[in-house]
């Protein structure tokens, strides 16, 4: 066997061995998920604390409508309750329809302060920050203009801070537009599997776990004890909530309650969403995970931590496997590379039960969630996701290598229905060129009999045709 082989089986089996971690990783929490009790989570604290109840904004439109409804709808005592509407929008149509709102607000005996800032300094980050410096509220609430919040979820999120070690409380998400389109409905599944099974089980067992950036409660003292809202990622959400947590405050987990929430409906908002949590999640992995090693968490808290910051670097495994896998070709064609038995037994093995772990732990969390239980409905979705992952494992991966090597980029809302976000959309012909690749390299599978590859090129091929022509409807 040559060097050459040799170097690109050990690359291509790296590339998988990363997979069956992260599958077993996933793995190992819907197990702990499974055998976990949901915690009795009180609805009134005895006391009503003074809170404030921050509303990020940035070019929202008419989507606010719907958050501000359901703030009006509030049961906590008003005189307790600050409302800051921090409004980045440099939409003028936006902006006069959040103060129309603030009225309104002000009208119905809400104490509302609207704050508009002409520079967008560390982005959302940067918002929260200044918001805080002008209040002197006890507890800081989050909900993101895309979101609904419950009459009492105050009353019920301000339950557990009568523990002083409590430093955030997060809510699960739902979805009121989850119905919409097939594309709406995959997209939940993901989330399902991070909300019932991984946040689920990380709070029953002390894992470290993330604030998710909306639908939550901090505490104020635990945000300044851990340095603040800092804008030097793009998640600095999970960013403050590691902080806080390795600052010994506990981070508590509402599995049977939740906040509505709106999915994105366009395939480019969906790439906005997505590229912002990967590239974020490496670049806090990067940032934190010197701390967390030193720091004197358990060694399995360390490891899961490790783990958890570093799930999107997975990505960069999945986009190496199917390049890896074109290699393979000329290697094959030119005859050097033979067909060795132990080598893809090992590869088509490993990658079947990969599947099949993540088959079982999203089935696991979507047979709990608000789909409607069908299990013909699941596997077509299930299905569908992992084609449209792989499909976009080019971005989901620049990104991921973007955040670990330190590009910056500026941070970007995920544009919603009835947002007036302005964005020239490209259509992703990288996408399109790599389905071409793929499909031509099932040809010459084909033709030189190379069996033991066909299924991955098959896969690529489909996943990124899939993504590419979604990608159309913008």
């Amino acid at each position: 066997m040559s060097g050459l082989v040799l170097t690109w089986q050990i690359a291509l089996s790296l590339c998988v061995l990363m997979l069956s971690i992260y599958s077993l990783y996933q793995g190992y929490l819907a197990i702990l998920s499974a055998r976990s009790q949901s915690k009795k989570e009180d609805t009134y604290p005895k006391e009503f604390p003074t809170v404030v109840l921050q509303v990020p904004l940035f070019n929202e439109g008419n989507t606010i409508d719907a958050i501000f409804k359901s703030i009006l709808e509030l049961t906590y005592p008003k005189k307790q309750l600050q409302i800051q509407v921090l409004d980045d929008s440099t939409d003028e149509g936006s902006r006069a329809l959040a103060q129309l709102w603030v009225e309104r607000m002000q009208k119905n005996s809400f104490k509302v302060e609207y704050i508009w800032r002409a520079q967008r300094i560390e982005f959302k980050a940067g918002a929260l920050r200044e918001g805080l410096e002008k209040t002197d509220s006890e507890f800081v609430a989050i909900l993101d203009a895309d979101f609904r919040c419950a009459p009492n979820w105050l009353e019920k999120g301000l339950a557990p801070f009568k523990d002083p070690k409590v430093g955030i409380v997060q809510f699960r998400w739902s979805y009121f537009n989850l119905d919409e389109s097939w594309f709406t409905q995959m997209q939940a599944l993901p989330l399902e599997v991070h909300f019932r099974n991984e946040h689920h089980a990380r709070y029953n067992y002390r894992y470290l776990s993330n604030f998710n950036g909306t639908a939550g409660i901090l505490r104020r003292s635990a945000i300044e004890d851990s340095g603040g809202w800092s804008g030097d990622t793009l998640t600095e959400d999970i960013d403050l909530s590691y902080r806080i947590q390795l600052n010994k405050y506990r981070l508590v987990y509402f599995n049977e309650s939740s906040l509505d929430s709106e999915l994105p409906h366009t395939a480019s908002a969906y790439r906005t969403q997505q590229r912002r949590w990967n590239k974020g999640g490496a670049e806090t992995f990067k940032k934190l995970y010197v701390s967390i090693l030193k720091s004197d968490l358990t060694i399995s808290q360390k490891l899961f931590a490790i783990f958890h910051l570093a799930g999107s670097s997975f990505y960069l495994a999945s986009l190496g496997l199917f390049l890896l896998s074109l290699l393979g070709l000329p290697l094959k064609a030119s005859g050097i590379l033979n067909e060795s038995t132990l080598f893809w037994t090992f590869i088509q093995v490993a990658l079947s039960i990969n599947t099949l772990i993540l088959f079982v732990c999203f089935y696991q969390a979507y047979s709990k969630s608000t789909f409607g239980f069908n299990s013909l409905r699941f596997t077509r979705l299930f299905i569908t996701y992992i084609l449209y992952t792989t499909g976009l494992g080019w971005h989901h991966g620049k990104a991921v290598l973007e955040g670990l090597i330190g590009l910056k980029s500026p941070f970007e809302r995920t544009p919603k229905k009835g947002s007036t976000t302005s964005k020239k959309h490209r259509l992703p012909y990288t996408e399109l060129l790599i389905s071409l690749l793929f499909f031509t390299a099932v040809v010459v599978d084909l033709r030189i009999g190379f069996w033991p590859i066909l299924g991955i090129h098959l896969v690529g091929g489909i996943g990124y045709l899939l993504s590419f022509s979604h990608a159309w409807k913008a």
